[in-house]
């Protein structure tokens, strides 16, 4: 499945205004857990480029203890996690 472009949203009043943040993932909730991670965002409103939908997502950041080695990191290593919460869509 390919990757899709998602541009962060700011919202201000009752609209939306796009940001210059772009992140890529399969799905909206995907890429909403990468927002999560990198900017600890509480509330995430992503669009798909070439959609008029905005979709909200409640964000969080979890420390984890990595069980196994990886490429990047030692075993018992601590990473971050994010995640995300699904809340509705927004029409526009």
């Amino acid at each position: 499945m390919a990757k899709k472009r998602y541009v962060v949203m700011k919202k201000s009043g009752r609209s939306f205004t796009p940001t210059d943040a772009i992140y890529t993932g399969s799905s909206p909730s995907a890429a909403a857990a990468k927002v999560a991670r990198k900017t600890g965002a509480k509330k995430i409103y992503l669009r798909e480029t070439g959609q008029s939908n905005v979709r909200e997502y409640n964000g969080s950041i979890k420390s984890q203890k990595l069980k196994s080695a990886t490429a990047w990191a030692k075993k018992g290593s601590t990473v971050k996690v994010g995640k995300a919460k699904y809340i509705g869509i927004h029409k526009l």
